[in-house]
């Protein structure tokens, strides 16, 4: 948005706040709700490949006796509201990253009739328990909408995840970045189709070797694997969380054991491949490409 339209939207925020203050009026539902739609509009960020992403945190600031009217009402009010940003959101194709929320707060700052929104991406806002979880195993993962926090930056400092990301990937305000993944890992013996994945016993390579995942999407975001399980997926239970509603929550596990990694599809919507081939569980090796939803994943070892 250029410097004239974001004039032209304060403007239009202060003749509404004069008029609320001379006439008294107080807030209605749909009017919140297209502020939030400007919201989004004025907040979703370009990805790559041609995607973008939207806010999924929104907050709803209200004078005393707005929110006071609205509270005796507020689950209904917060549908209402969530309802009508998905929409905007599914209309625009646009991704978002974690649960949809909507949350109204008290002002002691503000007017009747009077409201401020503000938004932010926010991968680990849960999902309130009375709301239709969309995203579980089995799960209808977003329709698509391509894909999404998506975050304060695309390579996302979840707190506790082992995933690294390279100083030159995503920061804040969405910068654009070269492809990222290391072309130099030296290769072995592959998996095809015909043996379901897996490589012949006498091709295995039994020293130690330290395995990663890269995020194909120009971010550098990739995972190093660690022995034991590592879920892949949309949700806060997913080691490598991926912005992608294409994705389960929980969309397929990789087991690494220091020689080999075995990928298992755990009940994804959407399905797994494997360099283009439909895979419920395979053997990777180094170079292999895992599709999950619209995510390109390429499987890297060293050693």
């Amino acid at each position: 948005m250029g410097k004239a339209q974001r004039f032209e939207r304060r403007l239009q925020g202060m003749v509404g706040d004069a008029f609320a203050r001379v006439f008294g009026g107080n807030v209605v539902p749909q009017e919140v709700a297209q502020a939030l739609q400007r919201e989004a509009d004025d907040n979703a960020r370009p990805l790559a490949g041609g995607r973008v992403l939207a806010p999924n945190r929104y907050i709803v600031r209200l004078g005393a006796t707005d929110y006071d009217r609205l509270a005796g009402d507020e689950q209904r009010v917060i549908r209402m509201l969530k309802g009508c940003i998905q929409s905007h959101l599914a209309e625009q194709g646009w991704d978002i990253y974690g649960d949809l929320m909507v949350a109204l707060k008290r002002s002691g700052t503000l007017h009747t009739g009077q409201f401020r929104t503000s938004s932010s991406v926010d991968p680990d806002t849960p999902q309130p328990r009375s709301a239709r979880d969309p995203g579980s195993a089995g799960d209808s993962a977003m329709t698509q909408q391509p894909a999404p926090d998506y975050g304060q930056q695309a390579g996302y400092d979840v707190p506790g995840s082992r995933y690294v990301q390279d100083p030159s990937g995503y920061q804040p305000g969405y910068q654009n970045h070269d492809e990222g993944y290391e072309q130099s890992y030296g290769q072995y013996g592959g998996g095809q189709p015909g043996n379901g994945g897996y490589v012949p016993a006498d091709e295995a390579s039994y020293h130690q070797l330290s395995a990663s995942l890269t995020l194909d999407d120009g971010s550098n975001r990739y995972y190093q694997l660690t022995e034991g399980a590592t879920v892949v997926g949309r949700g806060q239970e997913a080691q490598f969380r991926l912005p992608d509603t294409g994705v389960s929550r929980r969309h397929v596990e990789i087991t690494w054991d220091g020689q080999t990694a075995m990928l298992a599809d755990l009940g994804s919507t959407n399905g797994t491949t494997v360099n283009g081939t439909p895979a419920q569980t395979w053997q990777l090796i180094d170079g292999d490409v895992v599709r999950v939803g619209q995510s390109r994943l390429v499987f890297r070892t060293q050693g």
